[in-house]
Formats: C-alpha cells, sequence, structure tokens
C-alpha cells in the first residue's frame, strides 16, 4: 500500500492539486495513512482510505465534492457531462469536453 502522491497516475491531471491538498490534510491528522484505491467514479473522484483519525472522512468528502466542480483534464471550473455516450461521466470544462476522449 501507498499514499496518495504514488496514485495520481490513476485519475486525470486536473485532479492532482486536489490529491496533493488531500494528501497534505491527511498526513498533518495520520501520517501512516493508506490508499486502497483512488479512482474517478460516476464523474468525480474516490479515493479511499485507510487511517485512524475520524476527522479524515470529511477531508475525503470534501475533496470528491471539489472534483465534482474540477476539470479532471485541465482544472479549470467544470461539470459532470456524458463523455462517451450512455456508459461514462466525466468532469470536464466547456474546452476540454470539445476534445475527442482518449481510446480505452
Amino acid at each position: 500500500m501507498s499514499q496518495i502522491p504514488e496514485w495520481r497516475e490513476h485519475v486525470g491531471p486536473g485532479w492532482a492539486p486536489i490529491l496533493d491538498e488531500l494528501h497534505r490534510d491527511v498526513v498533518a491528522l495520520d501520517p501512516d495513512y493508506t490508499v486502497e484505491q483512488v479512482k474517478e467514479k460516476f464523474g468525480s473522484l474516490r479515493a479511499y482510505l485507510t487511517y485512524r483519525d475520524p476527522a479524515i472522512a470529511a477531508l475525503v468528502q470534501a475533496a470528491q465534492q471539489r472534483s465534482a466542480q474540477t476539470c479532471e483534464e485541465c482544472g479549470a471550473p467544470g461539470l459532470i457531462r456524458n463523455r462517451r455516450g450512455a456508459i461514462w461521466l466525466q468532469c470536464l470544462c466547456d474546452t476540454c469536453v470539445q476534445k475527442p476522449a482518449e481510446p480505452w
């Protein structure tokens, strides 16, 4: 297991500042926390952590809410949008939603 900086590759670069801030805030409360999973789900960030301080749950929730308003690609203000038809939601800004979706 590891901590968030090693998991930034699992979401778009626009959310890196959100993950960096979450890591900094969580380490201040529990330096030994671990990451179970970091991913995008339903257009927003999901971070599943193991920690001891119950105050960390609010930090994780705040990061998730912030990601739902931040473009996953560039970090600009964004909206959750249906990018790949009915199967994929992503938080994107007006500019990034116009770009072709990356192939899987």
